[in-house]
């Protein structure tokens, strides 16, 4: 997993484990409210009926002390009530749950009473816009209780205080709480970015050496031993991609001068007189030029090539490519598919590709099948021949370089041992794959699979 995937999984886990924690704060505090508000409704509703017979008890004069002294702990005593507050609560919904609890206390008081007065009428209104209808909170948040004395001809309201100190400071704390959720996950990205930054340099460098050798310089900084880190992978990258280099110029350079040699080999062996020695002077002139060009092929295909994508015609391409490896003891055949088929491609590089299988088959077979198969965003070249095959503990090591199964495939057949890596490598290239697998009733059948 890349390190960026890595970054925003931890960043997505912070954000949702804050907002969990959020939401069971604010779900906790809404049902100790409700708790809190279920227990004590009767209680609150009997509180404010006896502030009301209060008020209603005084006379005039201490009416309007109590009216300054304001000494009832929920509730503001408010009169004589303006016309601007009676406007405001006739737009405002009628509590009726709470008026209609009210109005039952405050009559069952007065018919306690020896002498019976006239019942006063007591109204409640909401002023927030909560379509509840049951008993405020302790709070009594947004309550106002108008009262009618309809023996004195006296109108006072009751308007709930501010929220208490522990809701406030709830509520003050629940948005401190998500601000600073929000504060801590931007501070945590940026963090992140900062941090994750040169190691996601790093990550893309490791990713084009391990590729194809480019070499691409790291930006040397962060803290100290982080420094020196980033500088000794650009020392290692710098050694890596120059011995790479250096065996390229002495792999060409080798078969170069192995080439002439092979060449005066070949004009000497003309005048060995034995027919069957000179025969086999040139098998093994052969065999070593054929080596020799498998090694320079390896090289490229290790090289950090860069493939041109073009329109190919297959068919074209297969048997131009096959042909001039028939001959009386092999044979190609090609499976019926659209000639039209075609693939973006590097019509080189597929060729190398092909000229390799083929090549191969022709040395260890009598036969060669080639067929086309068209898949789901892919297309798979399948070449299938007839010879001995390769036991499956070595179709894995038959892409080493060098590596020679114990098999009668190799068996008085010089090889290099390269032709499988070259395969896959140049198969890499174009953004495929190679697979292997046995053919019925025996040889071995290559997959070469490319994206379409």
């Amino acid at each position: 997993m890349g390190i960026r995937r890595v970054v925003n999984w931890v960043l997505f886990f912070i954000l949702v484990l804050f907002t969990l924690q959020t939401f069971v704060v604010v779900v906790a505090v809404q049902r100790n409210a409700n708790s809190q508000e279920t227990v004590n409704e009767s209680g609150k509703s009997a509180q404010i009926s006896h502030i009301i017979e209060t008020v209603l008890a005084v006379d005039e004069d201490s009416l309007d002390i109590l009216e300054r002294m304001q000494p009832f702990a929920d509730f503001s005593l408010i009169y004589p009530v303006n016309e601007n507050l009676t406007q405001t609560l006739l737009e405002r919904r009628e509590a009726r749950l709470l008026q209609n609890r009210l109005q039952e206390l405050v009559d069952f008081r007065r018919s306690m009473a020896d002498t019976p007065a006239p019942t006063p009428s007591v109204k409640a209104y909401w002023t927030g816009s909560g379509e509840e209808e049951r008993l405020p909170s302790l709070v009594m948040r947004d309550l106002v209780i108008l009262v009618e004395d309809l023996e004195s001809g006296r109108v006072f309201a009751l308007k709930a205080k501010a929220s208490s100190v522990l809701t406030l400071w709830l509520s003050r704390i629940i948005v401190f709480y998500a601000v600073s959720s929000v504060l801590i996950v931007i501070l945590a990205f940026w963090i992140f970015r900062v941090t994750t930054k040169p190691f996601l340099a790093l990550q893309h460098a490791s990713d084009a050496l391990a590729k194809d050798g480019t070499f691409m310089p790291v930006s040397v900084q962060g803290p100290a031993k982080v420094r020196g880190a980033f500088e000794a992978f650009n020392a290692m990258q710098e050694r890596v991609t120059g011995l790479l280099e250096e065996r390229r110029r002495m792999i060409a350079a080798l078969s170069h001068d192995l080439k002439t040699l092979l060449t005066r080999f070949s004009l000497r062996a003309d005048y060995i007189e034995a027919e069957d020695q000179r025969a086999k002077a040139f098998s093994d002139i052969e065999a070593m030029n054929r080596t020799l060009d498998q090694m320079v092929m390896y090289a490229r295909s290790e090289d950090s090539l860069k493939p041109t994508f073009t329109d190919v015609d297959l068919l074209k391409l297969l048997k131009e490519t096959a042909q001039p490896f028939e001959s009386e003891s092999f044979s190609v055949m090609f499976d019926d598919f659209s000639p039209s088929l075609s693939l973006s491609s590097d019509p080189v590089i597929l060729e190398r590709i092909v000229q390799n299988i083929v090549s191969n088959a022709s040395r260890f077979a009598s036969a060669l099948s080639i067929r086309v198969e068209e898949r789901k965003d892919e297309v798979a070249l399948v070449f299938s021949d007839n010879g001995c095959g390769i036991p499956d503990a070595d179709k894995e090591h038959v892409f080493q370089p060098y590596y020679s199964a114990d098999s009668a495939r190799n068996k008085n057949n010089a090889g290099s041992g390269l032709g499988f890596m070259i395969i896959r490598n140049f198969t890499a290239l174009l953004g495929g794959r190679v697979e292997l697998s046995d053919n019925t009733p025996s040889g071995l059948v290559v997959g070469v699979i490319l994206p379409q």
